[in-house]
Parts: C-alpha cells; structure tokens; sequence
C-alpha cells in the first residue's frame, strides 16, 4: 500500500534570501509557513557587519512572519557579512550572543550584493582564525571570480573554486566549520563526500536538484531560473539528488530562495536568484519520491535528517520542536501563489514576485507531496 502521509521534525532552510522592505513583507510568509529554522543571508543594503543591525533585521523578519511565528515555530537565524570593515572581536561578541549563527563569504561581483565583500581571501584570514576558533561556522558561496579567472566561462567557476580555493582554505583553517552552500556540481559534491573531517558539508537547493540546464533553456531562457551559480547539467543534478538521498549529514537543505521583483526579474539583463520558498519543500519531496525512498524502510528518516536535522546539527544547533504533516495526493498539488504589494502612491509600480515553481511557468512537475498541519 503506497504511503499517505508522515510526520516529521519541521524542516530548516539553512539558505534564504528575505530582502527588505515591501519585498519581505511579501515573501517571509512562505517561508514561516513551511520552515522552522531559517539561515537569513546578510547581502542587505547596507550589508549586515554589526550585531545591533542583525537584531533590527530579525525583528523585522519576525514581523513580517506575522502569526507563523507564534503558530508555526517559525525562527529566523542571522549571520554575518564577511568583508574587511568588519570587525573580529564584533563577530565574536554576535556569536557569543546568538545574534548571528554563522558568517556569510561572498565572490567579489559575483552575484546579488557582492560588491562589499572581500577583495582577497587573505585580508579577511584574520575573521576566520576567530571563527574557527568559537566554531563558528562559514558559509560560502563557491565561485571563482575577478580578472585571473575571466575568460573562464560561469559554468566552470565552481569546478575551479572546488579544484583550487577549497583546498586551500581547508589546509590553512582545518577546523573552521565550512558550508559549500548551494552545490550545483559533481566535482564540488564529491569534494564534500571525500572529505571526513566533520569540518565540511553542504546545503543543496531544490532547483539545482530538480532541473538541468536543459531544463531551464528549452525554447529560450526562464529567466525565473537564472540564479549562480548556474543550474548544470544531468551529471551534477544526479551527484546532487545522490547526496540528498543519503541522508548523510554533510549534506542538508538551503534553498537560497532569492526573490526580486518582476521589473528586475524580467528585464533584458535579469536579476540573478530564483525565488523558491513557495513549493520549496513539495520539490525537495518529490526527488525523494522520484526514487521510491518513500518506499523504503529508512526512506522517511533520510527526508528528516536532509530537511530537518543535518543542518542544526552542522551549526550545533537544536532541530526545531514543533512536527509537521507531509500530505501525499495522487491529483497533485500546484505552486499558483503570485505575491503583489501595489504601489503606495499613484503612478509608483507594484512590487511582484513569482515563484520558479508556479505552475503558469511550466517548469515544475506536478508535486505529489505537500505540506499539511503543523504541531
């Protein structure tokens, strides 16, 4: 008899993107509703590089939750913006305060809200000497960018970044805790598996688990998919639902949902993020159910631990306390949510997002799994 339903510890999203302003007003919702823990990114504008700031930042998510917060068990998480006017001893008084639970490495230029970060590796070597040694984890995002690697097309820049960057980083700070976040290759997530140390792991988002570049190019470009690193193709999607499958700690849930309005979204030079938090979870379930692990004696434990426990456990962290429902129905559920706040003055444009899941855009399957209460 095919399974129904199951609980499980609500999930954590140990990678979102909640903007500000009108913006995150619009899209916390969707990510209090099916989340427990959420990493929020620092990449605001300014960035967040001061404890007093990221408090202000998670009231302001924490209002625009609304009555998830209380209802749900929703818990927004902070971090830090790695970049050379932040302070080490302002970084270990955050940590040592729970304000902010990691710290956030970002490719000079190389995506949304970047142009702060870093000039080099070695000028911020002296945060990561604090962070190893508080355990504080770092969250990096993966690519190589900057003059020496510009003839390099943006599908290789995480192959490079596995081939040349991680390993050096991990030779100089062996015990600071690492995140690759948002994995789109082979060769990164074999990086991952190959090495033992407790000190490396990854989050994986649910449309470079889903699509291929195929996907995402067929009779043009879905400009709702363009996001960087940029999805590849068959063989690292495989690698990626490989590793969420295991159920292996080193790997866990972050699904980098990253909205912009549809003005930038849609424009002849888009925005890059994908905005996934609506259906977020109904596509990580159907990777599962692609492959019959709900089937299988472990196959609802291996879910759990990807969605919901590897990542606190990575950050040393509790899991959430609250249970939620996953609901299976053979008609399908749909992603049809279209968030829209209008202008506050005539003739000023609505703010509009849209989720890469809408099922208007044709790209997603239909998901067999939704879900349902949460206790």
């Amino acid at each position: 008899m095919t399974l129904q339903h199951f609980e499980m510890k609500r999930p954590a999203d140990m990678h979102c993107h909640f903007r500000q302003d009108d913006m995150m007003r619009l899209v916390v919702p969707a990510s209090a509703k099916d989340f427990g823990h959420v990493v929020a990114m620092p990449n605001t504008s300014p960035p967040i590089t001061s404890v007093e700031q990221c408090r202000l930042y998670l009231a302001d998510i924490l209002r625009a939750a609304g009555p998830f917060a209380q209802q749900a068990g929703f818990h927004p998480l902070g971090t830090a913006y790695i970049c050379e006017d932040l302070a080490p001893e302002e970084l270990r008084k955050g940590f040592a305060e729970g304000v902010w639970v990691a710290a956030k490495l970002y490719p000079q230029g190389g995506t949304t809200g970047s142009e702060h970060a870093a000039s080099s590796l070695r000028v911020v070597y002296p945060l990561f000497e604090v962070m190893q040694e508080i355990g504080m984890p770092l969250l990096i995002h993966g690519e190589v960018v900057g003059p020496k690697f510009r003839e390099h097309s943006r599908w290789d820049r995480e192959r490079i970044f596995s081939e040349i960057v991680l390993p050096e980083l991990t030779r100089d700070f062996p015990k600071l805790k690492k995140v690759c976040e948002h994995v789109s290759t082979k060769e990164l997530v074999q990086r991952v598996w190959k090495n033992t140390s407790g000190y490396l792991a990854a989050s994986i988002t649910p449309h470079h688990a889903l699509f291929t570049d195929g996907d995402v190019t067929r009779g043009g470009v879905f400009t709702d998919a363009n996001c960087m690193p940029v999805i590849k193709g068959p063989e690292d999607r495989d690698a990626i639902q490989q590793a969420m499958l295991s159920g292996d700690e080193r790997f866990f849930a972050g699904t980098d949902s990253a909205p912009h309005d549809t003005s930038k979204k849609y424009a002849r030079c888009c925005s890059f993020g994908a905005y996934v938090a609506p259906g977020a979870l109904m596509a990580y379930a159907s990777v599962f159910e692609k492959h019959g692990a709900f089937q299988q004696e472990d196959g609802i434990l291996r879910f759990e631990r990807f969605m919901s426990l590897n990542g606190p456990k990575f950050y040393g962290l509790p899991p959430s306390t609250r249970q939620i429902t996953m609901v299976r129905s053979e008609q399908g559920h749909q992603v049809s949510d279209r968030f829209v706040i209008p202008g506050k003055k005539i003739l000023e444009p609505d703010t509009e997002v849209v989720s890469l899941f809408h099922h208007e855009l044709g790209l997603a399957p239909e998901f067999l799994w939704a879900p349902g209460q949460v206790n």
